[in-house]
């Protein structure tokens, strides 16, 4: 492709926030995301696996501010080892959230 035909691509938001397609206003979910996780982590059984839960280092650990240590486990990089365990703590009655 030549130069012009890559400077030709347009970005699908305006600088000041709104969609050129919809016309909307773009909206932070972060707060909403927050939210959520306080009223999940509300539940006793409820705990938090993953990756960088413990740790920060990824966009939903700044989601998980201010929910107790130990309602968290960090996991290495292993989704199946992830999935069997959130399987597992869900058969023993917890409420896992794996991130």
């Amino acid at each position: 492709m030549d130069r012009e035909s890559y400077t030709a691509f347009t970005y699908p938001y305006d600088d000041i926030g709104t969609s050129t397609v919809t016309k909307q206003p773009l909206v932070d979910n972060s707060a909403l995301l927050k939210k959520a996780m306080h009223m999940l982590a509300a539940q006793p059984s409820a705990i938090f696996i993953g990756q960088n839960v413990v740790y920060g280092g990824n966009v939903m650990y700044k989601a998980l501010e201010g929910i107790p240590a130990n309602q968290r486990l960090e996991l290495p990089v292993a989704e199946e080892m992830q999935m069997g365990m959130s399987i597992g703590l869900a058969l023993q009655g917890f409420l896992p959230i794996s991130i």
